[in-house]
């Protein structure tokens, strides 16, 4: 239920059903969490993200991992706090992987901040994952969106010259 509330984006939803789990003594587990998160991340629920992630290892003993500071990256860039979100990402205790810098990318471009703070996570991420066509696409957009055409140049010659592919896309029923 928690995730499905999440999903439709009913954040308000989703901390009732998750204050009614705990009321009626169950636990929360690690998916739970992911859950949580991931609703005040997209439901801009930041007060509330926060508390749970604090919560998380200080009152139920589940440590943070990966997936959880990803939840936390998506919700600060979503909510426009890119300096907060490069912080939290220099502060991490575990080593950023391509997940935290897809959740930094995803928020600081629909954010109103800084294009030099975006282009670096965009770089970041090429850095980790080369062989990926979407974040060069990714780049390139941002470049058009600025009127920097000949970024673009450079990068479309880049994608040619390593004959790099974007990724057809599917869906699932």
């Amino acid at each position: 239920m928690i995730n499905g509330y999440g999903i439709n984006g009913c954040g308000d939803e989703v901390l009732e059903c998750f204050a009614n789990m705990l009321s009626c003594g169950i636990k929360p587990n690690v998916v739970v969490f992911i859950y949580v998160l991931s609703a005040c991340s997209h439901c801009g629920l930041e007060y509330e993200g926060w508390n749970w992630f604090n919560a998380m290892e200080e009152i139920y003993g589940i440590s943070p991992k990966l997936a959880y500071y990803a939840c936390m990256v998506d919700m600060l860039s979503r909510q426009d706090n890119i300096e907060d979100a490069l912080e939290f990402v220099n502060n991490m205790p575990i080593e950023p992987d391509k997940r935290i810098w897809r959740a930094f990318l995803a928020g600081s471009r629909k954010a109103h901040g800084s294009i030099d703070i975006t282009e670096c996570i965009a770089k970041q991420i090429i850095y980790l994952d080369p062989k990926s066509a979407r974040y060069y696409v990714i780049l390139s957009n941002l470049y058009v969106e600025h009127g920097r055409w000949d970024e673009v140049e450079k990068l479309r010659r880049l994608v040619n010259l390593e004959e790099l592919k974007k990724e057809m896309a599917y869906s699932m029923i």
